[in-house]
């Protein structure tokens, strides 16, 4: 055989072969970009349902957050016993809150994610589960925060007209009676103090 020929198939061999082997890492690369996209997606979502309903008081955009079949599960903790809410009772309850906030009453309440428990999963085609713990404080008057709940969550998410929604959420609790952080670990956001 002409050693030009054998040294160009020895050259093509090896770059198939080294392009063979590169396939799975970019295989791999482009499935964890799409799980870090839905990641962030969900945690947008999710962040602007939990700034809408309890810091600006936009209840609209609670509404565009939620399917029309919401169903929402919580065992218990800061809003009483388990019960399971339908999207109208979710937003009336969101709506009620926003109300007494604005009439300078209600509880000042934040939530924090914990974002090492932080997850999202595609479930389908066009759902998601994600899933989480999340701490609730109390906003006093003098702007400290106190600790009043740790409960996990967890959130399917439908794609529908180029928005994800929740379709189901279920809340249950972790402690009801968490120890307290010093008051410098919890700021409350600017947003916390005011409803607009």
């Amino acid at each position: 055989m002409n050693t030009k020929i054998s040294l160009y198939l020895l050259r093509l061999s090896l770059g198939l072969l080294l392009w063979v082997g590169f396939l799975p890492g970019v295989t791999a690369q482009n499935t964890r970009t799409a799980a870090t996209t839905l990641s962030e997606q969900l945690f947008a979502r999710d962040s602007l349902l939990y700034d809408a309903a309890l810091y600006t008081g936009d209840i609209k955009t609670v509404e565009n957050l939620l399917a029309a079949d919401l169903e929402w599960y919580k065992d218990q903790g800061i809003s009483g016993p388990g019960e399971r809410q339908s999207r109208l009772e979710f937003v009336l309850a969101m709506n009620r809150h926003c109300e007494a906030r604005r009439a300078g009453g209600g509880q000042n309440i934040r939530r924090v994610v914990d974002k090492n428990s932080w997850q999202a999963f595609a479930t389908g085609k066009d759902e998601a589960l994600q899933l989480g713990v999340q701490r609730w404080y109390l906003i006093t008057t003098t702007g400290r925060a106190k600790l009043i709940e740790v409960s996990k969550f967890s959130r399917h998410w439908t794609y529908k007209n180029g928005a994800w929604t929740i379709t189901q959420q279920v809340d249950y609790l972790i402690d009801d009676e968490p120890e307290n952080p010093a008051p410098a670990q919890v700021q409350a956001p600017d947003s916390a103090l005011k409803i607009r």
